[in-house]
């Protein structure tokens, strides 16, 4: 669970595992500057994130190279306060995203199980309203294979116990794991 605190460090977590993501990167910035080159790499329009945060606090849209900076400079002290940890990461933001949550339950012999998923995507303020289970966007021939990387990441994360896989879906119905 410590390796899933942090947001970068559940990102390479998901990476070992196979599990797909939001492209960004998996390590904290050193700098704006750095941020921009993602940025440009991946593509526009990015969030920035603390990796300490939860509920969505944190986070800031980019759509320009500029508010990048400008965003990634301001925060920086005000993360520190908040969370007690500075550190920032960037990712592709998703735009009208889906919010799709998978419970994974794990022991320690490395058997996983996960329980289904569940549709959080009724959010204020990145906050969610309203959880909704089955999730009425995923089919029975759809979900299983992001619920077997579920199962992947919680064996790879050594989790012994129970834990929450969250997924962003796209416009064209892509599973990509940020948590």
């Amino acid at each position: 669970m410590n390796l899933m605190g942090s947001k970068t460090s559940a990102r390479r977590e998901m990476e070992k595992a196979g599990v797909p993501f939001v492209p960004g990167t998996s390590r904290g910035l050193a700098s704006a500057e750095e941020g921009e080159q993602v940025a440009e790499r991946i593509g526009y329009p990015v969030m920035l994130k603390a990796a300490a945060a939860a509920a969505g606090k944190g986070c800031a849209w980019c759509i320009l190279a500029r508010s990048c900076v400008r965003r990634w400079n301001r925060r920086r002290a005000r993360r520190q306060r908040s969370f007690g940890d500075s550190e920032v990461y960037i990712e592709k933001a998703i735009v009208n995203p889906r919010h799709i949550e998978m419970q994974v339950l794990a022991d320690e012999h490395g058997n996983t199980v996960w329980l289904g998923e569940r549709e959080c995507s009724i959010q204020r303020r990145h906050q969610k309203v309203l959880e909704e289970a089955p999730s009425p966007i995923v089919d029975p021939g759809y979900a299983p294979p992001h619920g077997r990387g579920c199962g992947e990441s919680g064996a790879s994360g050594q989790l012994h116990q129970c834990g929450t896989i969250e997924f962003l879906v796209d416009e064209q119905r892509t599973f990509t794991s940020w948590k």
